[in-house]
């Protein structure tokens, strides 16, 4: 002891002795590590590759939408927009009847710009002559505030075109306004007589809800709610309807999260609602047969939904059908519920390529609860 206790105090203490080569303390220690290197390698290797997919495929997709922005019809003229500045929003939470909640985290804000939207004042089909691209556009001025026209401020969010965008509850609303949207405003600036006293919401309306915000300015309606089924839509919209309060009078006008397939969402809303407004929601196969039961879920009795989309290889038509075999419904075809979108299409159809009536050509029916 008195020897080990030297060796301590001059700092030579006694080595461990080393494991023979042949211990299974020895040969288990090496199996492990080895494993661990061998798994730690894979893993990168399939992080590695991964990332290169995610990145590959984010720049088709980046690739594919700019080849169809610049190819796809984008707007009838009907409502120009005009960007103001960019900004941040919150994104909110919500309650389990998808009602707004509070603000979510902080650094959880979303990104976008704030535009001015407003009704074209085109008089006449004859005023579209010319060869430019956009003619309407072309011919008339955004108006001034002098002007008597109905300009709503809507918050667009900031395009991402990944993968991680497009995962998740359907974010197409998030990607543009489409041109259903600004013809089914434009029939409600038509029409406002038609909501006058209604309590009104809009389905799946995206990150503008227009035709729901026109019923909500230019009609007498008693209540519009706004609605979408993802999240980062809804919170735009809650920015929208708040930007625009001094538009809506006497109007009671709010948004909420409302996936079709959520009884949650839906038992607050049932039998609450004289109009129904949907554009362009047809095109999902999973969402026809959902749509339809939260359409007479909603309305009350004698209400109708206004439902308009182009054809989009069919789609319009299977929704139609589906609600024909609906006990609940009487369904009408409009083929023509506006004279001026009449003429547009007939005009575009045949002077502008970018122009696919099977993807850009209105069809609208009413569906009337019984």
């Amino acid at each position: 002891m008195a020897d080990q206790a030297k060796e301590m105090e001059s700092g030579k203490a006694k080595k461990v002795p080393k494991l023979p080569p042949n211990s299974r303390w020895f040969i288990l220690r090496d199996a492990i590590l080895k494993a661990a290197r061998e798994t730690a390698k894979a893993q990168a290797e399939a992080e590695a590759e991964a990332s290169a997919d995610m990145e590959d495929a984010d720049k088709g997709l980046a690739s594919e939408l700019e080849a169809v922005s610049v190819r796809r019809f984008k707007t009838y003229g009907l409502m120009q927009s005009k960007a103001l500045k960019h900004d941040t929003i919150s994104l909110f939470t919500f309650t389990r009847n998808g009602a707004l909640n509070a603000p979510a985290l902080i650094d959880s804000r979303l990104k976008g710009t704030w535009h001015h939207h407003a009704l074209s004042n085109v008089d006449s089909i004859d005023d579209l002559s010319g060869a430019s691209p956009h003619p309407v556009l072309d011919l008339t001025p955004f108006p001034s505030d002098d002007d008597d026209h109905l300009v709503v401020r809507v918050f667009h969010l900031q395009p991402e075109v990944s993968l991680k965008a497009m995962i998740g509850f359907n974010n197409t609303g998030n990607v543009c306004i489409w041109p259903s949207e600004e013809l089914l405003s434009y029939f409600v600036a038509e029409n406002p007589n038609l909501f006058s006293g209604h309590d009104v919401c809009e389905l799946g309306g995206g990150m503008a809800s227009l035709a729901g915000l026109c019923v909500a300015a230019l009609s007498e309606a008693t209540e519009v709610v706004v609605t979408d089924g993802n999240e980062a839509s809804v919170s735009c919209l809650a920015a929208t309807v708040e930007a625009n309060q001094a538009l809506y009078g006497a109007t009671v006008v709010t948004a909420r999260l409302l996936d079709w397939a959520s009884t949650n969402h839906r038992e607050q809303l049932v039998n609450r609602f004289d109009s129904i407004l949907c554009a362009d929601c047809l095109f999902f196969d999973e969402g026809r047969d959902v749509l339809l039961q939260t359409m007479d879920s909603l309305l009350k009795p004698q209400g109708v939904a206004y439902v308009i989309a182009p054809s989009r290889s069919r789609t319009w038509h299977q929704f139609h059908d589906l609600a024909l075999d609906h006990p609940s419904f009487t369904v009408q075809v409009m083929d023509e519920f506006s004279k001026r979108v009449t003429g547009l299409t007939d005009f575009y159809s045949t002077s502008l390529p970018s122009f696919d009536p099977n993807l850009h050509a209105p069809m609208m029916m009413t569906l009337t609860k019984s």
